[in-house]
């Protein structure tokens, strides 16, 4: 992440991440910042530990016009695969399982920054979310009021906008 272009990241087998997030692709911090990725056939998981309290996510990405794909992310105990933004992003085929360990979500689209809202040209389209035998506790998340309650006059500044989500399928009992 950071101040790079057209990253490749593919074939990775990782878990148990000790920080936030087993893969995290920053934004940067300027118009250089971090875009075209491209993240693809990576087994991620499992992350952290909802009992403990040190929740990880598999994905975490805010880079722009990147492509998410064809990665299994099992048992990530806060969020599977996090937007935080990243305009022009797919994200796409992607298969999130909860076997073991208790997920907050599976796909998350709620942050503001660091993009003021902004999920133009961003595609969340055919990936998988299956509460096989622990609980997913939102299948697909859209916006800030996900998860905490908000006055309406304070929505006007963190509304987000332009992302389409589309052909995902929500499955397991668990769900």
């Amino acid at each position: 992440g950071g101040r790079s272009q057209g990253q490749i990241i593919s074939g990775i087998e990782a878990s148990e991440t000790r920080s936030w997030s087993i893969l995290h692709l920053a934004e940067g911090d300027d118009e250089e910042s971090c875009g075209g990725a491209l993240v693809e056939q990576n087994r991620l998981g499992p992350a952290g530990y909802h009992r403990s309290g040190s929740w990880a996510d598999g994905i975490s990405t805010a880079c722009k016009q990147s492509l998410v794909r064809n990665n299994p992310i099992v048992d990530a105990t806060d969020v599977a695969l996090v937007l935080f933004g990243g305009p022009g992003s797919i994200i796409e085929d992607n298969h999130i399982i909860a076997n073991t360990r208790i997920a907050s979500a599976g796909i998350t689209l709620v942050d503001f920054g660091p993009y003021d809202g902004n999920f133009s040209g961003s595609i969340v389209r055919r990936n998988t979310i299956d509460a096989r035998n622990a609980t997913i506790g939102v299948g697909v998340a859209m916006g800030p009021r996900t998860w905490q309650c908000m006055n309406p006059q304070d929505l006007v500044n963190v509304t987000l906008w332009n992302a389409t989500v589309t052909e995902n399928t929500l499955r397991g009992d668990h769900m």
